[in-house]
């Protein structure tokens, strides 16, 4: 949808990403741990206020912490469609941010629009990023909003694709046949 958009509007999307993400969202429960050695005096814990990688609700809690940043702190407006993309509309200016885990794609219609939503954003989470989308998620992304085309190269993923399921050797494994099956 962005990418179509972008390439309608003759604009370019900008990409960013979160870091550490699913370790900003504060818990919803108390969590306490052990924590390691010499750090940790034996037989004491310490309570977990923030989410911890790797936990079951890590995802979850990040992704309502950072819906409610972008609607309620940004004041952007989420899509009932797709829950995952927000807009921000202010006369003829308009700024879409598509969520997809921690990363971002933003389409603003100027510059302006982008450094406001980049530094807001930066006050809540610390990013990387904030320059015109060139990869994401494996796809190799050219824009050209003079001629309102934005085009995608899927070479390098589908060769590791093909690397990893069709040139990886292949294992044997046997699949003997029931006592009772009928060969004919």
């Amino acid at each position: 949808t962005l990418f179509a958009e972008a390439a309608r509007r003759r604009c370019l999307l900008y990409e960013c990403d979160v870091r550490a993400a699913f370790t900003t969202a504060t818990m919803d429960r108390e969590l306490y741990f052990e924590g390691p050695r010499p750090f940790t005096p034996p037989g004491q814990c310490a309570r977990c206020d923030k989410s911890v990688e790797g936990s079951k609700q890590a995802g979850n809690l990040y992704y309502k912490e950072h819906a409610a940043c972008l609607t309620d702190k940004l004041g952007m407006e989420r899509c009932v469609a797709d829950p995952n993309l927000y807009r921000k509309l202010d006369g003829p200016k308009f700024l879409y941010v598509g969520v997809l885990v921690d990363n971002c794609l933003i389409l603003p219609s100027d510059k302006a629009m982008l450094e406001w939503f980049l530094s807001e954003y930066k006050k809540h989470y610390t990013i990387t990023g904030g320059d015109p989308v060139t990869k994401f998620n494996g796809v190799i992304i050219t824009q050209d909003p003079e001629r309102g085309t934005v085009s995608f190269n899927l070479k390098t993923y589908i060769e590791q694709v093909y690397r990893k399921y069709v040139t990886a050797p292949a294992r044997a494994q046997l699949h003997p046949l029931e006592s009772t099956a009928n060969s004919h």
